[in-house]
């Protein structure tokens, strides 16, 4: 807020000019950026005036996805804008009649269950995500595989 006016933060769809800016934010969150283009019409982006301040994509993969790339630049955190990206993210996969949404995270297991997510075993995750760029290349083996199934909440 360099200008001393107060921005609203706005939620829209990521169109393909946002691609540069999330993938810098994701750098910044330290985040892989492999396959995030992909995502990009599925993204759904945050913004303070017309800086990109967060994102969060849905890769979907027949009945199941990979809910991936939430960011927020730290100055950002705490405010609930998170929160508010992957219940909008969750909301859509509903819509679009998904059963499970997955995740892998190596920092934010602790942050994920207040959504009904649950850890479980890297081999009990769908095998269409085990496909995905983010689970074969992207993320690491130590990142941590969570579940939500749709059905449940």
């Amino acid at each position: 807020m360099m200008d001393g006016k107060e921005h609203t933060v706005t939620f829209a769809w990521a169109q393909l000019t946002d691609l540069p800016a999330v993938l810098s934010l994701l750098s910044a969150c330290s985040l892989p950026a492999e396959g995030a283009d992909a995502v990009i019409p599925t993204m759904l982006v945050a913004r303070e005036g017309k800086r990109l301040i967060g994102c969060a994509g849905l890769e979907v993969y027949g009945m199941v996805a990979l809910l991936r790339s939430v960011a927020l630049y730290p100055a950002y955190r705490d405010q609930q804008l998170g929160q508010h990206l992957v219940q909008a993210m969750l909301a859509h996969a509903k819509q679009l009649g998904l059963l499970e949404v997955y995740l892998l995270t190596e920092t934010a297991s602790n942050y994920f269950p207040r959504f009904g997510f649950r850890m479980i075993n890297r081999a009990a995750v769908a095998p269409a995500i085990q496909l995905s760029v983010e689970w074969t290349r992207a993320c690491p083996v130590s990142a941590q595989a969570m579940v939500l199934h749709l059905d449940a909440v």
